[in-house]
């Protein structure tokens, strides 16, 4: 979950990851590297912002077109629907 300040900041408020994956520093900056896009940084100022992500290491099976492995990654916002925050536990919030 990213918090969107009344300026357009946003800020890790609290990440998990799975199956490997690597959490996000709570508190930090979220990263400009996949930045959430500026309309819904816009709509949600002084709200929050769900993101998810997923990465895959893909191998093709018989190699045919691409020999070796590469990298598949996805990214997805949402809008809570009611703008309150989404607790993961309780220290969170």
């Amino acid at each position: 979950m990213v918090s969107v300040s009344s300026t357009g900041t946003t800020t890790v408020k609290w990440s998990q990851g799975y199956n490997g994956g690597v959490a996000k520093t709570a508190g930090s900056a979220y990263p400009n590297v996949n930045p959430i896009p500026t309309a819904m940084i816009n709509i949600s100022k002084s709200n929050y912002v769900i993101v998810s992500e997923a990465s895959y290491t893909y191998k093709p099976l018989l190699g045919w077109f691409f020999k070796t492995s590469f990298n598949l990654y996805h990214q997805n916002f949402y809008l809570p629907r009611y703008a309150a925050v989404i607790c993961y536990n309780a220290t969170t919030c």
